[in-house]
């Protein structure tokens, strides 16, 4: 086998690698099933659903205000003191097995919603909670307020996390905690939520010398 056939094919298995690992592991992070009509607020299909009390949130419709396709995600915090301190969110789990050397990383894009804007004391929350045989070893979450949120663009957020020991599984959360009691407390929308385990330095570095030999080996035969 000739030298760059060889080396072709070590570039193809570290790249088939970086390509696993980059792959989201949500599904429907797009919120785009159920397929609904605008009055409907249904949980996404793939996510559970949790709340300290009534349901005021979930999948709507509105081609002109989502980021990608038709749908997204939203989320409302009705006024009232009953509610001050309620939360609701969804989430999703993965099983998947790592090490404490592993890295999680969690992003979703959100805004505000322009007729009712998330007001201050209402806080929404990306989370990724680390687990074995079902029970909870870690999580890491990023804490949005209501002035990180645009009215008018989809602003990305990211959080990263790792294990502190070696886990099954892998649970992904939005949350919207009301902390304060207002008659008027808000909403925020969330997209294209997606989750990766990033490739180790080693991995991303074993391709980018891969590369350099190519680009060497080719300039060399030119």
């Amino acid at each position: 086998m000739k030298p760059m056939n060889r080396l072709a094919i070590v570039l193809a298995v570290v790249t088939g690698c970086v390509t696993v690992a980059q792959a989201t592991l949500l599904t429907n992070g797009s919120f785009e099933f159920p397929e609904i009509p605008p009055a409907t607020e249904p949980t996404p299909t793939s996510w559970g659903f949790f709340t300290s009390g009534p349901d005021s949130s979930g999948v709507v419709e509105d081609a002109g205000v989502a980021l990608t396709g038709d749908q997204f995600l939203q989320f409302f915090a009705p006024g009232g003191s009953t509610d001050t301190g309620a939360f609701q969110g969804y989430f999703q789990s993965v099983a998947l097995n790592l090490t404490p050397a592993a890295d999680v990383e969690y992003t979703a894009w959100l805004r505000s919603s322009p007729g009712l804007p998330m007001q201050p004391g209402v806080t929404a929350k990306l989370g990724i909670e680390f687990k074995i045989l079902g029970v909870e070893t870690n999580r890491v979450e990023l804490l949005l307020s209501s002035a990180d949120l645009s009215t008018s663009v989809w602003r990305q957020f990211k959080v990263v996390g790792s294990p502190i020991d070696n886990i099954d599984e892998v649970v992904f959360t939005i949350v919207q905690v009301k902390d304060v009691d207002t008659a008027d407390a808000g909403i925020f929308f969330v997209e294209d939520a997606f989750g990766i385990v990033a490739p180790e330095p080693g991995v991303v570095g074993l391709l980018a010398v891969g590369g350099c030999l190519i680009a060497a080996v080719r300039r060399r035969n030119a």
